[in-house]
């Protein structure tokens, strides 16, 4: 049974709902997932501050309400709520611009993130070799990627009770879906977006003298070459190099499967169809629920090997 759980506030439970449609959706591109639901018409609203999804008694979304919409009309009266996860916080807030000379995570936290409402967070406390320069115009959740991305190497996450993680020991779920299950499926390789050579310049005297090659971009036949000026900024590593062809490579490969029910994941996931050798990583994934019971459908990358 899908039920929404509206709280006020302060945590309390106001009203147990039962929609008449449902989506749930969960993207690599957008850091906080989201959820719409629409309900017969109800009483008051005023109170209604965040809800939480639950699928037979397992939960499915939790986050804050962003929206509202009461209708009453020729068809009829109903009750529409969007709401994101507690990410939203982050990419809702702009940052104040400042720099923090051998920045910890720990100070961030405090001056940053804790007066949003975030409660700890998971990951090294120490101080840092070098600069945080936070600009005009950067989110909070842009702050977060930036010392993440400058410091610890990690990508960052958000628990449903506002702990964030910038460990990196987060594994993938690797979810197995059974054929009776499957609706369609659909596979797509998009050979423009593969890059076959890439070549940087390293020095001020040379040329383009790093040079690395993508072996799955010359058996299928494609050449497409890309120039990169690494002078003046950091020495660019072959193993930087080959992440950018792996990831060219993952984008132009993909999957969309349909499926009946629920698949509890979330972008990033692994999903192995039953039947398939590949293994897939969660692109996207979206569960609604209307006159066609519940269904899941799920956009993959295929994990290509360029070596």
């Amino acid at each position: 049974m899908l039920k929404i759980l509206i709280r006020s506030k302060s945590g309390r439970i106001i009203e147990e709902l039962s929609p008449l449609i449902m989506r749930f959706l969960s993207s690599e591109d957008a850091p906080a997932d989201s959820l719409y639901a629409r309900f017969e018409r109800r009483g008051k609203t005023a109170d209604f501050f965040s809800c939480s999804a639950e699928l037979d008694g397992d939960a499915l979304f939790c986050g804050i309400i962003d929206e509202l919409t009461e209708y009453t009309g020729e068809t009829g009266s109903y009750l529409e709520i969007r709401a994101r996860t507690i990410e939203a916080l982050l990419l809702d807030n702009e940052a104040k611009p400042q720099s923090y000379c051998l920045p910890s995570f720990d100070l961030i936290f405090e001056k940053h993130f804790r007066p949003l409402g975030f409660s700890s967070f998971i990951g090294p406390a120490n101080a840092f070799n070098g600069e945080l320069n936070i600009t005009k115009g950067m989110s909070e959740w842009k702050v977060l990627e930036e010392f993440c991305r400058s410091f610890t190497g990690t990508k960052p996450c958000v628990t449903n009770d506002g702990v964030i993680d910038i460990s990196g020991d987060n594994s993938p779920q690797i979810i197995h879906i059974g054929k009776s299950r499957i609706i369609s499926v659909e596979r797509k390789l998009k050979k423009s977006m593969i890059v076959s050579d890439i070549y940087v310049r390293t020095c001020n005297s040379g040329g383009y003298d790093l040079h690395l090659s993508s072996d799955y971009a010359e058996k299928l036949g494609t050449k497409r070459v890309r120039y990169y000026n690494a002078v003046g900024s950091r020495k660019i590593s072959f193993d930087e190099i080959t992440q950018m062809l792996k990831k060219a490579a993952d984008k132009a490969g993909s999957l969309t499967l349909e499926c009946t029910g629920a698949v509890r994941a979330k972008a990033g996931d692994i999903v192995i169809p039953e039947g398939e050798t590949d293994r897939f990583y969660v692109r996207e994934i979206c569960i609604t629920a209307g006159e066609n019971g519940i269904r899941t459908k799920i956009t993959a990358g295929v994990k290509m090997n360029v070596a």
